[in-house]
């Protein structure tokens, strides 16, 4: 190949490498074409995604009437004992002292991916105990179940 014109000649060889590097990532990691590899994950209008943790209807009912008996106010040790473990429980300090501030204490109903957090796909809900351990609010992305402070 031969140039007659040598300033093109640089552009020319560096879009030719970035072309060839990002065709043989995207084979390496099953991408094709320069697409994400998320074209294999479309489901048919009407089929349900399939998630990584989703409770039966069955199962849904009886935890959403657990959680509306469950008063502003009530010990998280018998929170939990109504409701189970939760999936996850993270403990609140301050930045300032290291000291124990309350706790967000959070129980999936459906949870798209195990590691990843989905905010349109992912039914939860979340507790807030203070630092008595005495709940103070309940947040709710489940649809029949109200958010309440």
């Amino acid at each position: 190949m031969t140039f007659k014109n040598s300033s093109l000649l640089v552009p020319v060889l560096v879009i030719m490498i970035l072309t060839c590097t990002i065709s043989t990532l995207g084979q390496k990691y099953g991408m094709e074409n320069g697409m994400s590899g998320q074209k294999d994950n479309i489901k048919p209008i009407g089929e349900a995604p399939v998630s990584f943790l989703r409770l039966s209807d069955a199962e849904r009912r009886s935890f959403i009437e657990r959680v509306k008996k469950i008063p502003i106010g009530e010990s998280r040790e018998v929170t939990e004992h109504l409701l189970g473990n939760p999936w996850s429980d993270q403990v609140l300090s301050s930045k300032r002292e290291p000291k124990f501030i309350g706790r967000l204490v959070k129980y999936y109903l459906i949870k798209n991916k195990k590691h990843l957090v989905n905010e349109k796909l992912d039914q939860y809900v979340l507790f807030t105990f203070d630092k008595n351990d005495r709940l103070q609010e309940v947040t709710s992305t489940v649809p029949g179940l109200e958010s309440r402070p």
